[in-house]
């Protein structure tokens, strides 16, 4: 079984066809291919390939899962002697990646023809039912010119006044008996 050793993210994955991996978080929606271009090893057949940095012309294809949060964990920054403790929580986001297929050097360019004529078929129907479903649009002569009024701004004297805060229960009971202590 082949696979290869690709770097995504400034880390290093080792990716066989038909698993997932989990890569730092892509900015891809569900269901996006996904190709690995930074490949540093294939492996397999008993050879290895290794890059210089990097093998030209290989790629890892593969199609986005799902993103999702990793373990939370715990940061806590402590100095002793002077009452400083925080504690924090962090949690990682991750992209799963379902690996389609190992691509060698030589084998690059006859994978992309491939897809291309599986993605051809797919393509010229969704154009035509597209273009079915469209309807033809008015166009901007044809609509009467509208003229629309200033928006009326509301006059401060709409507003309702704020009503006067309420002395507290011992506010009051303070006042009663400071006028208690003067009649005296």
């Amino acid at each position: 079984m082949a696979y290869a050793v690709v770097e995504s993210g400034g880390k290093q994955y080792v990716a066989r066809s038909g698993e997932t991996i989990d890569v730092d978080r892509l900015s891809l929606k569900e269901g996006d291919k996904v190709t690995f271009e930074n490949v540093l090893l294939i492996a397999g057949d008993g050879s290895a390939q290794v890059g210089s940095p990097h093998i030209e012309g290989a790629k890892v294809l593969g199609h986005v899962v799902e993103e999702f949060k990793g373990p939370k964990v715990i940061v806590f920054k402590y100095k002793p002697k002077i009452r400083y403790r925080k504690r924090q929580g962090h949690r990682q986001w991750y992209t799963r990646v379902a690996i389609d297929d190992v691509v060698g050097p030589g084998q690059a360019k006859t994978a992309t023809k491939k897809a291309e004529a599986q993605e051809r078929p797919q393509a010229a129907k969704s154009e035509a039912s597209a273009k079915a479903q469209e309807e033809p649009k008015p166009k901007a002569a044809d609509k009467p010119a509208e003229t629309k009024a200033p928006a009326k701004k509301a006059s401060s004297a709409t507003k309702t006044p704020s009503k006067a805060k309420k002395p507290s229960a011992g506010a009051k009971k303070a006042s009663e008996t400071g006028k208690n202590k003067k009649a005296d």
